[in-house]
């Protein structure tokens, strides 16, 4: 009997190492651990969205002409419920979040149940089961990344802005705190067509960083599992 050629052989098993190594890094991903959660309520424009997917071995970046719309309300001024509604276009979909630390970790918000709305009609949806960390939250914007149970989904980062602009550089920042914290920098996706005034996403800076990228995961997978 013919054995398997060797090679795709070993691309499919690092593929679902990487799978894996990416959701437990995302897990482990330190988050803010206090913030105000009624300062953080309200609308947010989608400005970027990352896909941490270890399958992707060279950092790429498209621009989307949509613009999606998040709204973070709180059940109660005071409890740790609350809901995450986003809307793009004529779809919805809300998340029940609910925080399970009030006094240690504000900024870790565990999915309840299964999403509601329009969007989750579609074929393909998925239902996100999962912890959302809250990297980043000041007052013009906020940084939050999904990471779910089933090792076999990729985790993502929304980068949220108050206002449609956000400046280049407060990007840029946020994508190298993003590598950073050792989250795998595979495609972007540039919302709200205008949103990032003179992004500089340079070549070298690109390359730079997807370099960086890889050789973290690849030294932290010889590492213990």
């Amino acid at each position: 009997m013919a054995r398997p050629p060797l090679l795709p052989l070993l691309l499919v098993l690092l593929t679902a190492g990487c799978g894996v190594y990416a959701a437990r890094r995302c897990q482990d991903t330190h988050a803010q651990s206090q913030l105000d959660l009624n300062k953080v309520t309200g609308q947010w424009y989608v400005v970027e969205i990352v896909e941490h997917d270890p399958k992707v071995l060279e950092m790429s970046m498209i621009e989307q002409r949509k613009c999606p719309i998040v709204v973070l309300h709180r059940q109660n001024s005071t409890g740790s419920w609350l809901t995450l509604k986003w809307t793009e276009g004529r779809d919805v979909v809300v998340y029940n979040l609910n925080v399970t630390d009030m006094r240690r970790a504000l900024g870790r918000w565990q999915s309840v149940g299964k999403q509601e709305g329009s969007m989750t009609r579609r074929e393909n949806y998925q239902h996100f089961d999962g912890v959302v960390l809250v990297l980043k939250a000041v007052e013009d914007h906020m940084v939050l990344t999904f990471c779910d149970r089933n090792p076999e989904r990729s985790p993502y980062t929304l980068v949220l802005s108050r206002a449609q602009r956000m400046p280049g550089d407060d990007i840029d920042s946020i994508n190298n705190m993003i590598r950073f914290r050792e989250l795998y920098m595979g495609l972007v996706k540039s919302t709200c067509p205008g949103a990032a005034a003179a992004v500089t996403h340079s070549p070298a800076l690109i390359a730079v960083g997807a370099l960086a990228a890889v050789v973290r995961l690849l030294l932290g997978r010889a590492g213990p599992s």
